[in-house]
Formats: C-alpha cells, sequence, structure tokens
C-alpha cells in the first residue's frame, strides 16, 4: 500500500513577553523560546514579527534605532555593523522629525557632559560621537578627527591638559594614560606632540 504523507500543520503560538523580548533585542537568551530555535526558528521569528512588529514599532521610545527584528524583516538595507545605527538610518531617511530632535537635544547633554568628564557617554579624549559630529559640528572627513577639534579650537579642559603636559597624562594626572592613546592615528599623535611644543 502506497504511504501517505500528509502536511505538517502550522502550529499556532500565543506570542507572549519572551517572544517580543527576542523581536526587539535579538541576541540568545536562557529563556529564549522554543518556537526561536531549531529549523523554524527563521519563519516563526517572522510569523511573530508579523503579529507584534506593528505594536512594537508603535510603543518604540529609542530614537535612532529600531527594533532588532525590523531590521530582518522590514529595513530596506540590511543592518551595517560599520555605521553607528542612527547614522545608517538617517542615510535612508527614515529618521522622523521627532527623532531627529531628541537626538539633537542628547548630543548637546553629552557634549555638556563631556566637559567635565572624558569617559562619560563612551566618549575618549580627542574624540566625538556621531551625535556631536552630525548636530553640533559638521565632521570634516578629509581630515583627523583631533585636527579639525584642535583648529576649530574645540578641546574640552580635559583635552587641553593632556595635550598640554602629556607626561601627567602618562602618571594618570587627568585621568589618561599613554597606552590609552592607541586609537589615534599616528599623525594625530604627532599633531598632539606640536600642539605640545605650542603650548
Amino acid at each position: 500500500m502506497p504511504r501517505v504523507f500528509r502536511k505538517a500543520k502550522i502550529r499556532t503560538c500565543n506570542w507572549g513577553a519572551r517572544h517580543r523580548r527576542i523581536l526587539e533585542s535579538g541576541g540568545c537568551h536562557l529563556d529564549t523560546p522554543i518556537e526561536f530555535t531549531g529549523d523554524d526558528a527563521g519563519e516563526n521569528l517572522r510569523r511573530a514579527w508579523k503579529a507584534l512588529g506593528s505594536g512594537i514599532i508603535a510603543g518604540w521610545k529609542t530614537p535612532g534605532e529600531r527594533p532588532w527584528a525590523w531590521w530582518w524583516f522590514e529595513s530596506p538595507q540590511p543592518r551595517n555593523q560599520n555605521m553607528v545605527e542612527a547614522d545608517q538610518l538617517h542615510e535612508m531617511g527614515l529618521l522622523s522629525a521627532d527623532e531627529l530632535i531628541s537626538l539633537a537635544e542628547k548630543a548637546k547633554a553629552e557634549d555638556k557632559k563631556l566637559h567635565a568628564n572624558p569617559y562619560c557617554a563612551g566618549g575618549l579624549p580627542f574624540r566625538r560621537s556621531w551625535l556631536y559630529w552630525h548636530f553640533i559640528e559638521q565632521r570634516k572627513r578629509k581630515i583627523p578627527e583631533a585636527q579639525q577639534l584642535m583648529e576649530n579650537n574645540l578641546f574640552h579642559k580635559y583635552e587641553k591638559d593632556i595635550a598640554a603636559n602629556p607626561r601627567k597624562a602618562m602618571a594618570g594626572g587627568v585621568g589618561c594614560t599613554r597606552s590609552r592613546f592607541n586609537y589615534l592615528t599616528k599623525l594625530e599623535q604627532k599633531l598632539l606632540d606640536l600642539v605640545h611644543k605650542s603650548l
């Protein structure tokens, strides 16, 4: 007797808070729902996003970012990990007017904090965030970042202290050690030495 193959029934699921958390942030969690594991994970993620996505987007409160699953199932471009998320959204023309206002306010608040603490908000001496270069100062891509800050007199006080006395910085006097300057290009390091000689 010939064997009869029956098409497997599509399992229905009541999508809950755990499914929502995965759609928002991605990653692997200890309590990852079984529906998001195994061979059917991709299709189940798509179904869950179709069911929950509009609600997640409607309640999304992080300007310049989108849920993890949005990048997989709705974005016109794949997520470029070499770009700040807000920068990529801006290039695609997907930042709303309200988001731009919120990001501009965030940029000003971040820069104010950096005047006092070089490492708050992920800051590093002689570096500024995408928010700063987009909303406060226009970045000139053809010259090193530190050079533009110096030429436009945009150093914060702690940066002026480091440039004026690198030896004190090496000793930890202004919160930075020589090994922490390795993110600067050789040209920038040379430039800062020239700054030191001219002060």
